[in-house]
Formats: structure tokens, C-alpha cells, sequence
């Protein structure tokens, strides 16, 4: 093995460790209620400096195009255009597991979206969740 693939191999480890240890501080913090101080915090302080018409459709319109239909379109056509078809099915199990763990958390732990800070309305459970969107 090459020293540039070891450094690679190494990186990919790196990156999945220093996300679950992320992931599990946030875990924490929700599993505390330390989670919804934070939110008020953020959402009582951070939010209102932040806010702008520009950035709130900017943010709407990633939001968007983050959605199921849009990322459903864009795997299709990655089936159909992309000739080494591991990396469109590997996207498309990425986003299907994704998703599926996805609801699988909310389920879990049931955390309730914020009351008052949303600039859409949104169903289901905050957590995992986009964090200025409930």
C-alpha cells in the first residue's frame, strides 16, 4: 500500500471518529436538557444578529434543495449519466440509510421543535433535525 492510500485510509478514520464524537457530546447535551439551553441560547442571542430577509430566502431555498424529490431526481440521474455505477449506488445507499437512521433517532428520542422560532412550519420531532428550520 502506497503512503498516499495509507494517509487516505487513515483521513477516512480520522473524519468517522471525530464525527461520532461530535454526535455523541450533541447526544449528551440533548439527553441532559442541556440541549434546549442551548437552544434558547442560540435562538434568544445568536439568531435575531443573524436574521436577514437575503438570508433567510438563501437558507429557504438550500432547504429545498436538500429535499426528498430533489435528491431522489439527482440520484436517478446520477444512475443514468454516471458510468461506474459504485458511486451513484453508493450515494443512493448513503442517503437511504441516512434517512432511515434519520427516523429511527427521532423516534428515539423524541425531542419537540422549538415554539416560536420557526420561519416554516415543520411536523414530527426536532432531533435529529435541521437546526434553524424546527
Amino acid at each position: 500500500m502506497t503512503k498516499a492510500k495509507k494517509i487516505d485510509k487513515s483521513m477516512k478514520y480520522i473524519v468517522l471518529s471525530i464525527s461520532v464524537i461530535i454526535f455523541l457530546i450533541i447526544l449528551d447535551g440533548i439527553l441532559k436538557v442541556e440541549g434546549l439551553r442551548i437552544d434558547r441560547f442560540v435562538y434568544d442571542n445568536i439568531l435575531p444578529n443573524i436574521r436577514s430577509d437575503n438570508l433567510t430566502i438563501f437558507m429557504k431555498i438550500l432547504t429545498n434543495f436538500a429535499s426528498a424529490y430533489i435528491l431522489i431526481g439527482i440520484c436517478i440521474i446520477l444512475l443514468v449519466v454516471v458510468k461506474n455505477k459504485k458511486i451513484p449506488l453508493a450515494i443512493t445507499a448513503n442517503l437511504t440509510i441516512i434517512t432511515i437512521f434519520n427516523q429511527i433517532m427521532k423516534n428515539i428520542f423524541q425531542r419537540p421543535r422549538p415554539i416560536g422560532y420557526n420561519l416554516i412550519e415543520e411536523g414530527g420531532f426536532s432531533f435529529p433535525s435541521r437546526p434553524f428550520y424546527g
